[in-house]
């Protein structure tokens, strides 16, 4: 019975370990900053409008509300036809590469927004629209 239930922890851990990796294989670097690196992934379309997420990853930490954190993922959608974008949500973690603790999550309402051009947005708007 004891060999089994190693054998069992062993598979999980496994599986645990390659998702992980699988999933952070899963962004491409799109920028970089003074403290930070950007990147896209999870990219989807359906008709006119696109999603995408984004990663940043700091090399300082950072402080929101008390709370000390290293990373964080925004979902954006784009309206292909009509230039336009608009935040879903943000994520923030306490670890790099989304690792560790979800600090805080919270959905956005923003309205659909003019993409500035030659910005981020703009390049992203490119990876997601094309």
């Amino acid at each position: 019975m004891v060999s089994k239930t190693c054998f069992l922890v062993k598979i999980l851990a496994f599986s645990a370990f390659f998702f992980e990796c699988a999933y952070a294989n899963n962004w491409t670097k799109i920028a970089k900053g003074s403290n930070f690196s950007e990147y896209y992934g999870n990219v989807s379309k359906s008709g006119r409008i696109a999603s995408i997420d984004c990663m940043r990853d700091y090399e300082k930490k950072l402080i929101k509300k008390n709370q000390k954190f290293l990373s964080k993922k925004h979902s954006l959608k784009f309206d292909c036809g009509r230039k336009k974008f608009k935040m879903v949500s943000t994520e923030y973690f306490e670890l790099n590469m989304m690792s560790g603790n979800l600090l805080q999550k919270k959905k956005e309402s923003n309205q659909w927004k003019q993409i500035d051009p030659s910005s981020l947005n703009e390049l992203l708007f490119k990876k997601a629209c094309r």
